[in-house]
């Protein structure tokens, strides 16, 4: 029973050697898949800090586009209404002269009867 003790022994010192060499590479590896994820993470960081700051260039871009085209219309649009003006100026004073002579002609013949 003494050499079944000491086999007991020694087994039990073998699975207590085993099991810390698993925790320590249990250990080992946990910190190697951390080490990786916190790169992976800076990684995704860095390429979204890249995105944002070409998507803010691209719309600066579009921006300035857009107020040159912007620009560009109201000019247009300012012209076609200075024109609109003066034609409907020259419409309404048409009107009002042909309103004073039909006014002028019926007085005249008004006179005339009245005569």
């Amino acid at each position: 029973m003494a050499s079944s003790s000491r086999v007991d022994q020694k087994g039990c010192f073998e699975m207590e050697m085993e099991s810390e060499r698993f925790e320590r590479r249990l250990v080992e590896d946990f910190s190697g898949l951390r080490a990786q994820m916190v790169q992976f993470e800076n990684g995704i960081r860095q390429d979204l800090a890249q995105l944002g700051a070409s998507l803010r260039e691209e719309m600066a871009i579009f921006a300035s586009g857009l107020r040159q085209e912007m620009a560009i219309l109201d000019s247009g649009l300012r012209d076609e209404i200075a024109a609109t003006r003066v034609n409907l100026f020259k419409w309404c004073l048409l009107c009002w002269v042909g309103q004073l002579l039909a006014i002028g002609g019926l007085l005249a013949v008004m006179l005339r009867l009245t005569r």
